[in-house]
Formats: structure tokens, C-alpha cells, sequence
């Protein structure tokens, strides 16, 4: 094997070329010239790729990640404690639909007794009352705001 110098820098040594005795002088230097440049080289590209790994992650700007989960998860929490509670709000809105409409049939059907009585006893009714259609309607939009 061929002694030959390196730079200093670079962590190549003389017993890791590969050439022989026989080769010229020259290509020898320039064989490890080009070596050293690579090392070099790749040493700069993986200081690059570490500070780029750094920015990626780790931002300067931003906090640390465990209190980036933190914030995410109180916002996660408060967000689910509104739509529970936007939830238990409809709920109670069609409990109350629903007891209003039980409450109508009931007004209805007090109304329909009280016209029958009417029509059994007209002079108990006396002069004014009347057979009138039936006001209210059954309607169906209660119905579908049960649903």
C-alpha cells in the first residue's frame, strides 16, 4: 500500500485508499483529493440535514410539542363540553315540543267535550255559541321536530 498525505480534516487515512505501488504518483494525489472532497462534502450535507431536521420539528417560534398537546387537547375538551351541551339543549327543546303537543290534545279534546255539550243542550249554551270548524290544525311540523 502507497503512503500517501490527506487532508487534515478529513477522517480519511492513508491505509484506507485502495492502490497499488504501481499506480503514478499523480492519479494517486488526485484519487485522494477527490476522496477528501466527498467526505467533505457529505459531512456538510448531514449538518444540513440535522439544522433542517431541527427547523422541521422543533421551530424556535413555537413551544415545545407536550405543550402543543396540551393546548390541542383543552381545545378538543372545550369543544366536545359545547356540542354536549348544545346536545342536552335540543333535547330539552323536544321534551318541551313534546309536552306542548300533548298539552294541545288535550285543549283540543276540552274543546271538542265542551262543543258536544253545546250541540246536547243548545239552551244551556245559550244565544251566541255556535258550531264552529274546528280552529286549530294538526299539524305536522311538531312531528318532525320530534325526529
Amino acid at each position: 500500500m502507497a503512503t500517501s498525505a490527506t487532508s487534515p480534516g478529513s477522517p480519511l487515512r492513508a491505509e484506507d485508499l485502495l492502490s497499488d505501488s504501481s499506480e503514478a504518483p499523480g492519479l494517486n494525489q488526485v484519487s485522494s483529493e477527490v476522496t477528501s472532497q466527498l467526505y467533505a462534502s457529505l459531512h456538510l450535507s448531514r449538518q444540513a440535514e440535522a439544522t433542517a431536521r431541527a427547523q422541521l420539528y422543533l421551530p424556535t417560534t413555537s413551544p415545545p410539542p407536550h405543550e402543543m398537546l396540551d393546548g390541542l387537547a383543552q381545545e378538543l375538551s372545550h369543544s366536545l363540553s359545547v356540542g354536549l351541551e348544545n346536545n342536552l339543549k335540543k333535547k330539552d327543546g323536544s321534551k318541551h315540543i313534546f309536552e306542548m303537543e300533548s298539552v294541545r290534545g288535550q285543549l283540543q279534546s276540552m274543546l271538542q267535550n265542551s262543543r258536544d255539550t253545546a250541540y246536547r243542550d243548545p239552551i244551556a249554551a245559550g244565544p251566541g255559541s255556535e258550531r264552529r270548524e274546528d280552529d286549530s290544525f294538526d299539524s305536522d311540523s311538531t312531528a318532525t321536530l320530534l325526529k
